[in-house]
């Protein structure tokens, strides 16, 4: 795996052992906690990414964070390699439907969506209805570009560099989403006006795209091996469109992640100016959250031992309920 140096260093929350405790609980009762679960060390990236939260507030979230990693591979991405998308439409239009409202028991058993339902009631224990907007609505954006990523992997479509970078974006919108969980795990909420500004919405986007560089570069090497045919990927998407080796489409991905990160700097530097002490807390720990993700890369199995982590080998498949997909009851 290819290091990315990032100027924030990853913190980590003093209670990891409680929040891999409770997630490794939590996954077992809905069913969908197993040996790739484990190894994966989702908590660890929760645990970087509020690492100045609140240790119930990060738990709720977390939840969310790690049904997400989940159940984007077994409701998502495997049914599109084994040619049934139409699964994995199924469950995004299930999931969104919970996405929008938790409250009314689900006619399913299928243990993803009732996870989420699950999940989803509990964030409305601690977040204010603000926070849950814009919250799902980095969901509901992640969905959609797991959507399309099935549509172009089952007709093996292959992107020009600028339309898989606004696919990129929005299938890293978790990123954006996530930070919101700066707030929510820390008690905190930005006044809504701030929510609107220019800056605010350019940072957002540099979240999206900072996470979806760094992994897409750090990641390459699993990325290559796991796929079928056509590499989600911005480093081999730069091979195939200009003819680069590895080498040099590496150092134009990094290229353009470093354009990111100035831009990200600027924009920090300046919403710190006059800013309310919510803003300015949400500042503070944007860098460190960017810094997680390559402390994860660094810590999971995931990605230090692609052999084992395939798109083949996790047992967490929609097998419980109605299979193979959302079916009701």
């Amino acid at each position: 795996m290819v290091d990315l140096p990032c100027p924030f260093p990853a913190l980590v929350h003093p209670r990891l052992d409680a929040i891999e405790s409770d997630l490794r609980q939590w996954l077992q009762r809905w069913g969908i906690y197993d040996e790739h679960s484990r190894r994966s060390r989702w908590d660890y990236l929760v645990a970087t990414m509020y690492a100045l939260g609140d240790l119930e507030r990060v738990q709720v979230v977390a939840r969310i964070m790690i049904w997400l990693c989940q159940a984007d591979e077994a409701c998502m991405e495997r049914p599109a390699t084994n040619g049934r998308p139409q699964d994995a439409a199924l469950y995004a239009l299930c999931f969104q439907e919970i996405l929008e409202d938790p409250v009314p028991q689900p006619h399913t058993e299928d243990r993803y969506i009732l996870a989420l339902r699950d999940a989803q009631l509990a964030l409305r224990q601690i977040a204010s209805p603000v926070q849950i907007r814009w919250f799902n609505a980095g969901l509901t954006r992640q969905l959609l570009a797991a959507t399309a990523e099935v549509v172009l992997e089952a007709t093996d479509s292959v992107l020009p560099v600028d339309d898989y970078l606004r696919l990129r974006r929005f299938s890293a919108a978790t990123g954006a989403a996530f930070a919101i969980g700066l707030e929510i795990t820390g008690g905190y909420e930005l006044p809504e006006p701030v929510r609107y500004t220019e800056d605010y919405t350019h940072l957002m986007r540099l979240v999206d795209e900072l996470y979806g560089f760094t992994n897409d570069i750090m990641t390459y090497g699993r990325d290559a091996a796991v796929s079928r045919k056509v590499i989600p990927n911005v480093v081999a998407t730069l091979m195939r469109e200009r003819q680069l080796p590895l080498d040099r489409a590496r150092e134009a991905a990094i290229t353009m992640y470093h354009e990111r990160l100035d831009a990200f700097t600027t924009i920090t530097a300046r919403m710190r100016q006059d800013a309310d002490p919510a803003t300015a807390r949400l500042v503070e720990e944007l860098g460190p959250y960017i810094g997680s993700q390559r402390a994860f890369f660094h810590r999971s199995e995931r990605y230090r031992h692609t052999a084992v982590f395939t798109s083949d080998s996790t047992e967490a498949t929609p097998t419980s309920g109605p299979a193979p997909g959302p079916r009701a009851s």
